[in-house]
């Protein structure tokens, strides 16, 4: 599938019964190319806003290989590019104590052109994309505002102070 509009998070159930988040897709993103190389799906997906996906046959992706491949290249690509995104996931967002991966979270999810973060995210999924609990999620998120490094409306976080949070994002690395 590919992400034509909306926001796709893909999550894995952990053995305590939790989700963890693993990835989330915006448009332009790909998804299931697993199946290129087996027949299951690696996770679960769940659509967090109106979504719209356009379903790729895997027959077409053979197809596609033999008689276009700069297009199936482009495809791989895509794929490189999800993979390198989970890579962020890992790295990011799994080190660290709650407040760093809390503003490498933001860091990565804000609109560099006007600062506001443009996925309504909830703190139960902030924790769950962060290893952390909802309730950290949101003594966090409360402690930047308190301090004045991001105000929130209607659900949308903009950043107020750049340097402070790169500051915390590179603390425990």
């Amino acid at each position: 599938y590919t992400v034509r509009k909306g926001l796709i998070k893909l999550y894995q159930l952990l053995p305590n019964g939790k989700q963890r988040i693993v990835r989330l897709l915006k448009p332009g993103d790909v998804v299931g190319l697993e199946l290129l190389t087996n027949k299951t799906y690696h996770h679960m997906a769940v659509a967090m806003h109106d979504s719209e996906l356009c379903r790729i046959p895997v027959n077409l992706l053979n197809k596609l290989q033999e008689s276009y491949p700069v297009l199936y290249k482009q495809l791989i690509q895509r794929w490189q590019s999800c993979i390198d995104e989970a890579d962020l996931f890992i790295t990011l967002f799994s080190t660290g104590n709650s407040h760093s991966r809390m503003a490498r979270l933001l860091e990565q999810m804000q609109n560099v052109e006007n600062h506001v973060w443009g996925y309504n995210l909830t703190r139960e999924d902030m924790g769950d994309i962060l290893g952390i609990s909802t309730e950290t999620a949101s003594r966090v998120i409360a402690d930047f505002k308190r301090k004045g490094f991001i105000k929130e409306k209607q659900n949308k976080i903009k950043i107020l102070d750049f340097k402070y949070l790169k500051r915390i994002a590179q603390d425990d690395r």
